[in-house]
């Protein structure tokens, strides 16, 4: 946009009342008596969030976008890509500049500006709340915070819905219901949340913070020197004997722990079996591929055999990856009997034995087949089998070659599928 623009820009909003060229000789303050025109900043836009600024800006204290340049905190003042602004959780890229995320409750378009929950690592998405988008905690296999219901497409809400209309969001204390807090942590700024009188109040995995308020507890790694993290969320020292916990927990490997599995490692070291973290008990089955052996995946919460990828990868010599662009080309389908994912024998042999091309089967994808006599480097005979036609490798059985023959005068004459087992070595 160019100074006159600009100008015009600014003259419709405030009106000009004074000054410049006003159609009675008059000049504007700041113009000079040639015509130029001074520069008028123009005004900064008003936000909630970063995202509804331009890319290089972010929402300032004040309501204001404000360029990056005048923000202290460099996560989301820096140009940057996807890789690079996660941050705890707080930031996305947009437009090659890192944004802070929304809070809960806040107004939302996709799930990438709701960012992830610090307190509990699972993340934000933007769900329909009370016919409206908005910030929500994805519930994942964890029991929703209090206050809070878990709806049935898997979110924590709400447990009414004006909480999400007004009443959650504050700038104090004063403007929470009572037995609330407003948060002033980055996870969820001018939140009221439920204050909780102790560890108790928590769900499992957090603890009663010095605000009052449910925070993450300790981490295994995170605690002070000769301290162990206890399955209360806090740090201390290791327990000796049953009296060292409090009651509900049992004291194991010096933590005190609640009664059966925390996580997988509490569980029989074999594939097939997994620790609920709902029931606290180790269950047959799987909730992702690491609990399945290599050659099964997790399909709900069952290891199952692993579809093939391709039949290099995963099928036995011979066989075909029954799969779409894997078998053949041109849309050729699998047999009735063989589903998306599992390697097959064709129908017909590819190493059948021939006297000449009559034993061999019918033309295949347009290309001939023939009774090949295969050699060994001395030029001995191993043996005539049939050599079905091909257009490139992909229409061959793992293990064979789409390999080109010529005519008696040297001249191409097609591509067969060939393999060296089919001399019957």
């Amino acid at each position: 946009m160019n100074r006159l623009t600009v100008l015009f820009v600014l003259c419709a909003m405030v009106g000009c009342p004074e000054g410049g060229d006003d159609g009675r000789g008059g000049t504007a303050p700041g113009a000079d008596a040639g015509g130029g025109s001074a520069v008028i900043p123009a005004p900064r836009s008003s936000c909630s969030y970063d995202d509804e600024c331009p890319a290089q800006e972010i929402c300032g204290e004040d309501g204001l976008c404000r360029n990056a340049v005048d923000c202290q905190e460099d996560y989301h003042c820096n140009p940057c890509d996807q890789a690079t602004c996660g941050f705890a959780g707080k930031g996305y890229c947009l437009e090659g500049f890192c944004k802070r995320a929304r809070p809960l409750c806040a107004p939302c378009r996709d799930d990438r500006q709701c960012g992830e929950d610090s307190a509990t690592g699972l993340s934000n998405r933007c769900g329909d709340f009370g016919g409206t988008r908005v910030c929500l905690l994805e519930a994942g296999r964890r029991a929703c915070p209090r206050g809070q219901l878990r709806s049935d497409d898997g979110y924590c809400v709400p447990g009414d819905l004006d909480q999400c209309g007004g009443i959650l969001h504050c700038s104090e204390a004063s403007d929470c219901p009572e037995g609330n807090s407003c948060s002033q942590r980055d996870e969820d700024p001018g939140l009221c949340l439920e204050l909780c009188g102790g560890d108790d109040d928590c769900i499992t995995g957090q603890i009663c913070g010095p605000d009052g308020l449910c925070v993450r507890g300790c981490a295994e790694r995170g605690c002070p020197n000769n301290q162990v993290c206890h399955d209360t969320g806090r740090c201390g020292d290791a327990c000796v004997e049953q009296a060292d916990c409090s009651e509900g927990y049992e004291c194991r490997e010096g933590r005190c722990r609640l009664p059966g599995c925390g996580d997988d490692n509490d569980c029989p070291p074999v594939f097939g079996v997994y620790c609920d973290p709902d029931t606290r008990q180790c269950l047959e089955g799987c909730r992702t591929d690491d609990h399945c052996s290599a050659t099964q995946v997790c399909r709900d919460q069952a290891c199952v055999d692993r579809p093939c990828r391709t039949k290099e990868l995963d099928c036995e010599l011979g066989q075909f990856c029954c799969g779409a662009g894997l078998y053949a080309q041109d849309g050729e389908t699998c047999p009735a009997d063989v589903e998306t994912g599992m390697c097959f024998e064709p129908a017909i042999d590819f190493c059948q034995a021939c006297n000449d091309g009559n034993d061999c089967p019918a033309p295949r994808f347009g290309e001939d087949s023939l009774c090949v006599e295969y050699q060994d480097p001395e030029g001995n005979s191993r043996g005539k089998a049939c050599a079905l036609g091909c257009r490139d490798v992909a229409d061959c059985p793992r293990g064979f070659d789409c390999s080109a023959f010529e005519d008696q005068d040297g001249n191409p004459a097609g591509r067969v599928c060939t393999n060296a087992r089919c001399a019957g070595d």
